[in-house]
């Protein structure tokens, strides 16, 4: 890895790069104004019709702030192609707004980038596969269990996948490794389409025998759980469209919820 000073302009931004939020670009612009840069941006030396272009691997809210500054240049960090392929999915990989299906793909990839890096010779040799998930969970943050189960839903057919993502069901991670255990694409199939029907069908009131408004909800039977909570969440449409608001939105969102909660409770 090399460390320079690099004209702003000469840096290249690949699509498909998370969203910038325009609130902690203005935040950071200020920390930069105050103390500068204590973190340089990780870019990927190329050529390109006979000039020198850096793609940008890491760092783009810094990028941002720099250029709300007026900077002219900036310090980077050159890593290689293969430090590259196995660095941006994990930074992917603590994105918020990431489905279930979404974050085990990126595992999976960051999973392979490593192990190239390792077969180049530069990190160890061969590990078992077992010794392997081990070591892919300490160095990403997550348990075995979610690793293991990232290779699972990361199998899945594309058809299968796509099925998922059309319902909104891409974003439940224990159902993906229900899904993912089932003997055959058409089994899954099946089972996806079955639990989009028990989700639709909704408990109907007799308002002229009980007398209630149409718009009153039945009794629950019982008291529901976090996960069931949880379950119905990752299934709404309206989590679809929560993960498509800017951060800032998302913040103020749950912000304002929690507030009401916290009445209710007071009242109760």
């Amino acid at each position: 890895m090399t460390r320079k000073f690099i004209k702003l302009s000469r840096i290249a931004l690949t699509a498909g790069r998370r969203r910038i939020d325009q609130a902690k670009v203005t935040v950071l612009a200020q920390s930069l104004k105050q103390w500068g840069l204590q973190h340089p941006l990780s870019v990927v030396e190329q050529s390109r019709l006979g000039k020198t272009v850096y793609i940008l691997i890491a760092g783009g809210h810094r990028y941002e702030a720099a250029r709300l500054l007026g900077w002219k240049e900036i310090a980077v960090n050159i890593i290689d192609e293969a430090t590259a392929a196995a660095w941006a999915p994990s930074e992917n990989l603590h994105r918020n707004e990431l489905s279930a299906l979404e974050r085990s793909e990126e595992l999976v990839r960051y999973a392979a980038a490593s192990s190239a890096i390792k077969k180049a010779g530069r990190r160890g040799g061969y590990q078992p596969h077992d010794r392997g998930i081990s070591e892919l969970a300490a160095r990403l943050g997550f348990d075995r269990k979610t690793v293991s189960r990232a290779y699972l839903h990361n199998a899945l057919s594309v058809r299968v996948k796509e099925e998922l993502i059309k319902t909104g069901l891409h974003r439940n991670a224990s159902f993906l490794t229900k899904v993912a255990k089932l003997a055959d694409e058409p089994a899954q199939i099946k089972s996806i389409r079955m639990r989009v029907r028990q989700v639709s069908i909704k408990p109907k009131l007799n308002c002229k025998s009980t007398g209630a408004s149409k718009d009153a909800l039945p009794s629950p039977k019982a008291v529901p759980t976090l996960s069931e909570l949880e379950g119905r969440w990752q299934e709404s449409r309206f989590s679809h469209l929560f993960y498509q608001a800017e951060s800032n939105i998302r913040r103020a969102f749950v912000q304002n919820l929690t507030e009401s909660i916290r009445g209710e409770d007071k009242d109760d």
